[in-house]
């Protein structure tokens, strides 16, 4: 069974993904991290599209003991998932927003956990919702007036 204040101390379960604690360590220090105002959710699992002209879009599956914290709460608010990478390169970041919170629960090493799965996608996905968009590059605002 895994306490609550070990929770809060950033080591989530080592079933499914999560780093594992031995002795309070962290033998894999290069872990994939989320940066979320909700600070009381852990990093679980991470699975995602990226293609080049198209925007990204994420599922971030994350733990917390606390199933009752508010959906719209976390809707639109900013991420970051560190990613390390195998060489001595600087860590990958992706920044987005979260567009969709989704909440179930699991049971990992006989204690309940809820689970939020937030679908995170860039800052500018609202774009991808509306035709009528227009970028005016290398003109001036007389020349845009015009053209409008």
């Amino acid at each position: 069974m895994i306490p609550a204040a070990q929770l809060k101390n950033n080591n989530a379960p080592a079933a499914g993904g999560g780093p594992l604690m031995i002795n309070g360590i962290n033998p894999m220090p290069n872990r994939i991290t989320v940066t979320l105002p909700a600070g009381e959710l852990l990093f679980w699992k991470l699975s995602g599209r990226e293609a080049l002209s198209e925007s990204f879009a994420l599922s971030l599956t994350l733990l917390g003991t606390d199933a009752r914290i508010d959906r719209s709460r976390l809707l639109g608010q900013p991420v970051t998932v560190t990613i390390p990478t195998q060489s001595l390169l600087s860590p990958r970041y992706i920044n987005g927003k979260v567009t969709r919170v989704a909440v179930s629960a699991t049971e990992l090493s006989g204690t309940r956990y809820a689970v939020y799965t937030l679908t995170v996608e860039p800052d500018l996905w609202p774009m991808k919702r509306d035709r009528n968009l227009r970028i005016f590059q290398g003109q001036t605002v007389p020349q845009i007036v015009k053209t409008l």
